[in-house]
């Protein structure tokens, strides 16, 4: 994965090589974006879902003047039981035997890049 570099005047792009395997899940997927450093924490400048394997890019806007940014993918990952990798985010549903499925989040980011606009 790749901090954002700039690709005009008021975006800044992000690159990550993605493997999905959703081998023993009831559904899995990915969301890739561009956040930005706030006195607070991360805000979101822009992203979408992924869902191809291999190298994907995300886009967002830059806002004025300057600051540190960063590209971040969130897995998601639905399992039956309670007990799994990343952070459990509740119940989405049941399997055919009455178990309860769980979607879990597990974020990855890249380090951080100055940029101006």
């Amino acid at each position: 994965m790749y901090a954002p570099h700039k690709i005009g005047p008021t975006t800044a792009e992000g690159w990550a090589y993605l493997s999905r395997n959703c081998h023993g899940t009831y559904g899995c997927a990915n969301y890739m974006k561009i956040e930005k450093r706030e006195w607070w924490g991360w805000s979101y400048r822009g992203g979408g879902w992924v869902y191809n394997n291999g190298w994907n890019t995300a886009r967002g806007s830059l806002t004025r003047g300057c600051a540190s940014y960063r590209t971040t993918v969130d897995s998601y990952n639905d399992f039956a039981g309670r007990y799994h990798s990343g952070t459990n985010l509740g119940p989405v549903g049941h399997t055919r035997n009455g178990t309860t499925i769980y979607r879990y989040r597990t974020t990855r980011s890249s380090g951080t890049v100055w940029l101006c606009r």
